[in-house]
């Protein structure tokens, strides 16, 4: 993998079209909620000395520039009761059963 594959030209593009299907969602009336998943804080670590703060400069920052405003944002990545605790993961960024388990049942108590 390299990391021009992920270069914020393709983060553009993306916020764009996320902006536009937001719109149509609330155009529509519907609530939609942005979830970030929860990755292990190996892999926090290992993003975060990654060209400065990856997260923050590829995710955290793009979701700042949503145009729309009132869209319910959960932030699992940052969850620190999800992300220290190995056991929930198969690996890095991928959760084994019993953490999808945890994190439905966290993100349903959101919704309530």
């Amino acid at each position: 993998m390299r990391t021009r594959d992920f270069g914020s030209q393709y983060f553009d593009a993306n916020r764009k079209d996320l902006d536009a299907l937001l719109a149509y969602c609330l155009e529509k009336k519907w609530h939609p909620v942005l979830i970030t998943l929860p990755i292990s804080q190996v892999l926090l670590d290992d993003l975060n000395g990654l060209e400065g703060n990856y997260l923050k400069r590829y995710v955290y920052d793009n979701i700042e520039k949503i145009a729309q405003k009132n869209i319910l944002y959960i932030d699992f990545a940052s969850n620190s009761a999800v992300t220290h605790n190995r056991y929930l993961f198969t690996n890095s960024d991928h959760l084994n059963p019993k953490g999808a388990a945890i994190v439905s049942y966290l993100l349903l108590q959101e919704l309530i």
